[in-house]
């Protein structure tokens, strides 16, 4: 605690210590409607991290797959996720398909060793 007060923003350092309350960095803004976009911006943001989290995990347990059977099916879902994901534009369409390609490439690896 002592090493927090020697720094240069001590009280923000302590309220981000001692409150349940999140710290918040940026000024509110003087206008409800920027407010309301503020607060689903925020929302947004949260919802979108955690989408691509899951997408992350489920393809490195494609990636990780050494069983075929295993594979695929974990390569459904994660087709299936991706497709969404693109349709809710949190990715570029062709980015996806790259990324089936090369998930589908390691499935085929797989099939043939």
């Amino acid at each position: 605690m002592e090493q927090q007060l020697d720094r240069k923003g001590q009280i923000h350092d302590l309220l981000r210590l001692n409150s349940n309350v999140p710290f918040q960095t940026d000024p509110m803004p003087n206008i409800k409607s920027s407010t309301k976009r503020m607060e689903l911006s925020r929302r947004n943001q949260d919802r979108n991290k955690a989408v691509r989290t899951r997408l992350r995990n489920a393809i490195r347990g494609v990636r990780a797959a050494t069983d075929l059977e295993d594979g695929e099916a974990q390569f459904k879902v994660v087709s299936a996720l991706l497709d969404r994901a693109a349709q809710r534009h949190l990715f570029h369409r062709k980015k996806v398909d790259r990324l089936k390609s090369h998930l589908a490439r390691h499935l085929n690896r797989l099939r043939q060793g």
